[in-house]
């Protein structure tokens, strides 16, 4: 029997997250990578906005192969390899002045300098970068591994099942699909997030929310990174204390 709420969260692979992935990540104890469902296109799983000296966003978007476009995620192909170092010139032009460009700067090279062809991994070894520098401690297992079979609620509830879940921490999107009265039948509790963006120093005019992570930790003291994302949003322990009360309460 557990001694405590096990907190179970997960997302699609995204390049270059934005704040409110990590924000999930902080909440959670098992992390759950989802690969194994649909690619979609022109969406954040292979496209991010990092902020330009015009102070305006910019979009990079990571190409792929068009044959495997209608495939799982952890099925995508890139075209090449030859635009991860054109982003990194983008990147680096954008915040080559920024305070804290310096600290990350050769491990980024090394990424950026990848051979990886496929999708998944990739963005799988950037995530783990990620997780590294914002000193995120939760489990973090790719569903193309794991071999789940059903999809939108009930992935969510093989999920939480695999590994004894007590909570969801689900997005705001889980709204409109998640069978909450089949999660409470099971004593779950589900919360979604709502995410509040922090306003932080960031170069080039006016503050613009929702850029990648990059903007984040090239801007942001690295002892500050966890504090900023957590800013004004739920933690780990405010959800741990909504689950007594919803034990408490429990019929």
């Amino acid at each position: 029997m557990n001694t405590k709420p096990i907190i179970i969260s997960g997302h699609q692979p995204a390049y270059l997250p934005w704040l409110g992935y990590f924000h999930k990540m902080l909440m959670c104890d098992i992390f759950i990578y989802m690969d194994d469902v649909q690619f979609i296109e022109r969406g954040f799983i292979h496209r991010n906005k990092i902020k330009t000296g015009k102070g305006t966003d910019f979009y990079l978007t990571i190409p792929i192969q068009k044959k495997e476009r209608s495939n799982k995620i952890s099925d995508i192909i890139l075209e090449d390899n030859d635009f991860l170092k054109k982003h990194w010139l983008s990147i680096a032009n954008a915040y080559k002045n920024s305070f804290y460009y310096k600290v990350y700067k050769n491990d980024l090279y090394t990424l950026f300098n990848s051979n990886t062809k496929n999708l998944s991994d990739l963005l799988f070894d950037m995530l783990l970068f990620f997780s590294k520098v914002l000193n995120i401690s939760c489990k973090i297992l790719r569903a193309s591994d794991l071999d789940f079979k059903l999809l939108k609620s009930d992935l969510l509830m093989e999920h939480m099942e695999l590994f004894n879940g007590d909570i969801l921490f689900c997005g705001t999107l889980g709204k409109n699909y998640v069978n909450v009265s089949k999660f409470y039948e099971k004593k779950m509790m589900v919360e979604f997030q709502n995410y509040n963006h922090p306003v932080y120093n960031q170069r080039f005019f006016d503050f613009i929310p929702n850029m990648c992570i990059l903007d984040l930790i090239f801007n942001v003291k690295p002892e500050l990174l966890q504090e900023t994302i957590l800013h004004k949003n739920i933690n780990k322990q405010d959800l741990k204390r909504k689950y007594d009360e919803y034990i408490r309460n429990y019929n």
